[in-house]
């Protein structure tokens, strides 16, 4: 993996095992169950933090009147998000082997609140699949879940988001939308889905999969931008809202490692 800490506090799990620099069963984390199986940990930094996890299976919880933030890169693994509180997500992936995530929000309180903006570049022949789960077990919780992705070459890019509202949840909102860019010779498979079981309730998505607008290049190769700086542009608008979040030096390495993908 092609790793860059980029927020002073990181939790890294790979193979069950946990690497990090909170402080463990601490104000800052709190390690409730290790197993071979399953390793169950409780959020309570709300600095922002960047987790990594690789090849295991976890449960994160965020606690009442908690707000998480986190910057995520997840191969290969599935994750449970038991949502209490509030928890905001933004991600970039740039994967350089085959990876497929499942991935569970579960909204479990009044007012619980998740928001993500993920976003990932597929490469070459690499493969990226993710499943997202959003589930609405209490009322008056709220998602909004957002995916752009790109995928060039011979690269493969699938996303299934699915958001269920139960029987009963009322006042709860569930909003996706997903953009895909496919180039080359690649191929990606994105469906958002919505699940609603109660009338009183906001829901609402949108899939939109293509190539590069013509008129996009057109516009910008006649205020004298080639066709390649062109196409470079447009691909770092769908990364800009992560990047915006990251320090200058951080920025500038980021957005080397998309120039090079």
């Amino acid at each position: 993996m092609k790793n860059i800490i980029v927020y002073d506090d990181y939790l890294i799990i790979e193979n069950q095992q946990i690497k990090t620099n909170l402080i463990k069963e601490s104000q800052y984390l709190v390690i409730s169950e290790t197993n071979s199986k399953n390793l169950e940990i409780t959020l309570l930094c709300e600095n922002k933090i960047h987790i990594i996890i690789n090849d295991s299976k976890v449960t994160l919880n965020v606690p009442p009147k908690k707000k998480i933030k986190i910057f995520k890169e997840f191969y290969n693994c599935e994750v449970t998000f038991k949502i209490d509180g509030t928890l905001k997500i933004n991600s970039l992936i740039i994967p350089t082997f085959k990876s497929k995530n499942i991935i569970n929000f579960n909204l479990c309180s009044y007012q619980a609140t998740l928001d993500v903006y993920d976003s990932a570049l597929v490469n070459n022949q690499n493969h990226y699949d993710e499943i997202v789960n959003i589930n609405h077990f209490h009322k008056s919780s709220f998602s909004d879940y957002a995916f752009y992705g790109i995928a060039k070459n011979k690269a493969f890019l699938g996303l299934n988001a699915t958001s269920t509202i139960a029987p009963h949840m009322n006042k709860s909102e569930a909003h996706q939308k997903i953009a895909v860019i496919v180039m080359d010779q690649a191929k990606t498979e994105a469906h958002p889905s919505l699940v609603i079981d109660n009338y009183d309730v906001k829901a609402s998505h949108a899939n939109s999969i293509g190539q590069i607008s013509p008129d996009h290049i057109y516009y910008l190769n006649a205020r004298g931008i080639n066709k390649e700086d062109a196409t470079k542009l447009i691909v770092m608008g769908y990364f800009s809202p992560v990047l915006e979040t990251f320090s200058e030096d951080i920025k500038e390495k980021i957005t080397n490692l998309i120039a090079e993908a």
